[in-house]
């Protein structure tokens, strides 16, 4: 693993060779926000403070340059982790493990109503995971709810799958739920005879009880079982 030293050293060379090109092309910063969907103020942190530079990033600027991604690395960095501090920690950033990472919409969490079907806001942005965190049924949500504190943290990143057989409620795994007086909320479930009870880790948080008659009209209900987060630790 590299060193915090040697990690800024590699993204200030980086930085360099994305102003490099930029120019040698004659785009403006603002034509290359545009061009991979991001802010002028973006390509301007990348190239003078060489924050914000992301695989992500970097696989989008390689097709507008029109160059294969190893331009941004030395040879001896393609088999070397790739610092990212703004969601995963470590990223092998050789070139065939960087086919092993997708882009995947990422929502805000008033916007799970949009998951669920039912109106809502546009996706927030789009977050890079390992295609192994991925399939067509996970969703990702960037929760806002102090509910499973200290375990799932606010602001974490959660994939929920939303696949029908994640929407039956199996006692001590943690769902997704939809209230319809509160929104959605990441809890654990509990059942017996009368519903389920999702129960939170945070103790300033009560219970709550669902009937299995709100359940049935669709008054409450199950959006998904989560199935992995992100978040600082």
């Amino acid at each position: 693993m590299i060193s915090e030293t040697e990690n800024i050293e590699i993204k200030a060379r980086i930085a360099s060779l994305i102003k490099k090109k930029r120019e040698e092309q004659g785009l403006s910063q603002e034509e290359l926000a545009k061009a991979i969907n991001k802010s002028k103020m973006t390509i301007w942190r990348m190239e003078e403070k060489g924050k914000g530079i992301t695989i992500e990033c970097l696989i989008k600027l390689a097709k507008v340059f029109k160059v294969d991604i190893s331009y941004f690395f030395t040879k001896s960095e393609n088999n070397i982790p790739f610092y990212e501090t703004s969601i995963l920690s470590f990223i092998d950033i050789s070139l065939p493990n960087i086919l092993k990472y997708q882009t995947i919409p990422m929502n805000a969490f008033d916007n799970i109503k949009k998951l669920a079907d039912l109106p809502g806001i546009k996706p927030i942005g789009t977050l890079m995971i390992s295609q192994e965190f991925n399939s067509q049924s996970i969703e990702v949500l960037k929760i806002n709810d102090k509910g499973m504190d200290p375990y799932i943290k606010n602001n974490a990143y959660v994939g929920i799958d939303t696949d029908s057989k994640n929407r039956i409620p199996i006692s001590g795994h943690i769902y997704c739920v939809y209230l319809p007086y509160e929104g959605p909320v990441i809890r654990y479930v509990t059942k017996n005879q009368k519903g389920i009870v999702l129960k939170s880790k945070n103790i300033i948080y009560n219970d709550i009880e669902i009937s299995n008659e709100e359940l049935k009209t669709g008054k409450s209900f199950i959006i998904g079982k989560v199935k992995w987060v992100w978040q600082d630790i």
